[in-house]
């Protein structure tokens, strides 16, 4: 994954590489979840710094150009979960909450914020 959908320039993991070898460039925060908690596990397993820094690479990204996490327009139902669960996992285990509380904290204020109300449910628009 780290040779084909990741940009290690900006951090930036891109969508998939179509069945025609043409990579989507995207931004896909349910993939840089991903990256992210992959790149810990092997960092707890190796002790390789190189997956530490990937995976801060690709969590600033994220941050940096998303103040609040919101996909109303997507159908996956998972695009910001993912994310929230690789940052969470890679805060926990390497004792980064100083870095990620304030950001995490104020998605989560705002996911419950624009919850519905009788349910006291969010969906992926955590911004409406």
């Amino acid at each position: 994954m780290r040779n084909y959908l990741f940009n290690p320039t900006n951090g930036q993991v891109y969508e998939c590489v179509r069945s025609n070898g043409v990579v989507a460039v995207s931004d896909n925060v349910y993939n840089s979840g991903a990256f992210i908690n992959a790149a810990n596990c092997l960092h707890n397993l190796t002790g390789n710094t190189n997956y530490f820094n990937d995976a801060v690479l690709a969590a600033s990204h994220v941050i940096n150009n998303n103040a609040i996490l919101s996909n109303g327009g997507r159908d996956d139902t998972s695009w910001e979960d993912q994310f929230a669960r690789g940052l969470s996992y890679f805060a926990r285990d390497n004792n980064l909450w100083g870095l990620y509380n304030t950001w995490m904290t104020s998605n989560a204020n705002s996911a419950w914020k624009n919850r519905r109300l009788d349910l006291n449910i969010t969906w992926n628009a955590w911004t409406t």
